[in-house]
């Protein structure tokens, strides 16, 4: 992904790329949600308020703790979390 793309074309873009992808956040350089997105054709799981406290706080909390290990075991792609009911994943 370009990192000239607006936060909203980001998102349009993601869900693009899979009818399956549900919500998008984007997050700036410094930890600041500038996108919250649920599709507009499913119900969220839970509250948009709450959608965007999680990413406010959770995604920084653990690409900042992962991140410690990158000089010993290299670069950080993608963090992976299963639920029964949804799939997270978190890209630096």
């Amino acid at each position: 992904m370009g990192l000239s793309r607006t936060p909203d074309r980001l998102a349009d873009e993601l869900f693009a790329l899979d009818p399956r992808v549900r919500y998008v956040a984007v997050l700036d350089r410094n930890h600041k949600l500038v996108e919250s997105r649920m599709r507009s054709t499913v119900h969220s799981l839970t509250g948009e308020e709450y959608d965007k406290k999680f990413m406010r706080s959770v995604p920084p909390l653990i690409l900042d703790i992962l991140a410690q290990l990158e000089g010993q075991v290299g670069f950080l792609s993608h963090i992976s979390i299963q639920y029964e009911r949804v799939d997270l994943v978190f890209f630096p």
